[in-house]
């Protein structure tokens, strides 16, 4: 990601040059982080037309991306959380979002309009959740070299998961191990394949 390049992204950079490979996704990803709200309402609303799951990821804080980084409108948020299939968020980006303390009460909001909510908990694993349980997942023990990237991991393991028609727990379970096997290498581009989480798993992490 070259610095500032993607505040350059509009609605309608989407519509022309996206479109026809958003309609052929089965899942489409975006977030809130570093391009505009507005573009990533469009590649949702565009994957909603087409009726491809979307999955959001908050990861940062909120406050900061709407008043610092200045990617959009807290209205703009609210809609692509609104946008949103299957939502993903850090504990904190949740708690900052609707101000409320009660992780539990956050989620049962988000499930109004969402069918999976993620909430991740660092070192303490995550919480998944859909309309008719809330389950929190242990996290796998590594030793940790460089967490860089493992959100997105986390999310590649969420995404896998569902796409699989796990179940709930084995969703949560297998975006963990993405997250820790990510953790235990250098760099961001170290989320490893199927194999080496599946390796992983088979080495006996818990």
């Amino acid at each position: 990601i070259f610095p500032n390049a993607t505040k350059l992204l509009t609605p309608e950079i989407v519509e022309e040059n996206f479109k026809d490979i958003i309609k052929q996704s089965r899942h489409f990803h975006t977030e809130a982080a570093v391009i505009p709200l507005a573009a990533a309402i469009k590649g949702a609303e565009i994957a909603k037309e087409a009726k491809s799951k979307v999955l959001v990821d908050i990861d940062g804080n909120p406050d900061h991306l709407i008043n610092k980084a200045k990617i959009g409108t807290k209205e703009e948020l609210m809609k692509l959380i609104e946008l949103a299939d299957v939502i993903k968020l850090s504990e904190s980006a949740a708690k900052n979002i609707f101000k409320e303390k009660d992780i539990n009460e956050i989620i049962k909001k988000l499930l109004e309009n969402t069918e999976i909510v993620a909430v991740t908990l660092g070192k303490d694993g995550c919480y998944i959740a859909d309309k008719d349980e809330i389950i929190k997942c242990p996290a796998y023990q590594v030793e940790c070299l460089d967490s860089t990237g493992a959100g997105d991991s986390f999310m590649g393991g969420l995404s896998y998961g569902i796409l699989k028609n796990m179940k709930l727990k084995e969703i949560g379970m297998f975006a963990n191990a993405c997250g820790a096997y990510c953790c235990t290498k250098l760099g961001t581009r170290s989320s490893g394949r199927l194999k080496d989480i599946e390796i992983f798993l088979k080495n006996g992490h818990n």
